[in-house]
């Protein structure tokens, strides 16, 4: 599976200050989906509703409380906001999702760990096993 087939979703999105505005919430979970390999939703507000069928006038919305300062989010890079234009005069141009990085490299942090706890296992059983022999 490539990196820009899906997105990571901590639950503590739960628990934010999104948590406040459920359509928010919503939208900014199809964002990180939607982001590619840079961070960033290629596409702008019309296009955004098209791919989600989320109505026009609440994508508006919500990314308007996306794009605006956060003073309870616990991250405070780019003053808690969730999302920044690509282009502050043609909104059409996307948005980078603020963190979405940070949750990549968590992610790829956890699945290293993973694969060196298998692969100790692994020897040891293939140890125990021509032990065994």
């Amino acid at each position: 599976m490539s990196e820009d087939e899906f997105g990571l979703i901590r639950k503590r999105i739960f628990t934010s200050s999104l948590v406040e505005n459920h359509r928010a919430r919503h939208l900014f979970m199809d964002l990180i989906v939607l982001a590619d390999k840079d961070d960033v939703v290629r596409m702008g507000p019309k296009r955004i509703s098209l791919v989600t069928r989320i109505p026009f006038e609440e994508v508006l919305e919500d990314l308007e409380y996306l794009l605006s300062p956060d003073v309870h989010s616990t991250t405070k890079e780019a003053d808690g906001r969730r999302i920044t234009p690509v282009n502050p005069e043609n909104p059409d141009d996307g948005f980078f999702v603020v963190n979405r990085g940070a949750y990549k490299h968590a992610s790829a942090e956890r699945e290293k760990e993973r694969k060196r706890k298998w692969a100790a296992a692994k020897r040891e059983k293939d140890k125990l096993a021509k032990l065994g022999s």
